[in-house]
């Protein structure tokens, strides 16, 4: 399999706020009381996921399918944030590689980990809404 690619498309303002309401929503979810600790970092996980592809899909790009997929989105949402962000986009990658061993290693992350997570994803979200907002006028 390739490694996944950064592709131009057109710019599409309807299909961001798509991505951030499945974020919004993501969010939403995460917080229920009856989900276990692994189940709300993945909803977390999901929407910094859902959060970075509206800031894409505004600006016109988009992940192709292929390996790494995740990383390439996570370093392209940081080019269009900007160095500003670097630091919460740089503990974005550190997610997503605690991620892959909730899914795929039934790792159970700390709740001090998951609250950490909560707090980036909030920082993803109201800064993809601040850009989005720029991006309109």
């Amino acid at each position: 399999m390739n490694r996944a690619e950064i592709e131009s498309v057109y710019p599409d303002e309807a299909r961001a706020q798509e991505f951030l309401g499945y974020a919004r929503g993501f969010f939403a979810d995460a917080e229920s009381p009856s989900l276990t600790q692994p189940g709300s970092f993945f909803l977390l996980y999901q929407a910094c996921l859902a959060g970075m592809d509206a800031l894409l899909a505004a600006t016109g790009s988009r992940v192709t399918s292929g390996e790494e997929s995740h990383r390439v989105r996570i370093d392209e949402a940081a080019r269009i944030a900007g160095s500003a962000y670097t630091e919460l986009f740089e503990r974005l990658d550190v997610w997503r590689a605690d991620r892959n061993q909730v899914s795929y290693a039934a790792f159970e992350p700390s709740g001090g980990a998951v609250d950490a997570l909560r707090t980036d994803a909030s920082d993803l979200l109201d800064t993809v809404e601040r850009i989005l907002a720029e991006e309109r006028g």
